[in-house]
């Protein structure tokens, strides 16, 4: 199964969560969580989104 699938198929039983560190820029860290606030949603589920739509839209070139 390609990767985007998995991802497309996150917080599934077969597919748990993983505790993850990355390292980002604090603007960019900001602008996520007042997305996040605006939105009414977690900075998890905000990168989460973006990063399926990322794997997606790279995986049809």
């Amino acid at each position: 199964m390609d990767v985007v699938s998995n991802v497309a198929r996150a917080g599934a039983d077969d597919d748990p969560w993983e505790v993850t560190s990355v390292k980002m820029r604090r603007s960019t860290k900001r602008a996520v969580k007042l997305y996040a606030v605006e939105h009414d949603k977690t900075m998890q589920s905000v990168l989460e989104e973006a990063l399926q739509r990322l794997l997606a839209e790279k995986s049809m070139k």
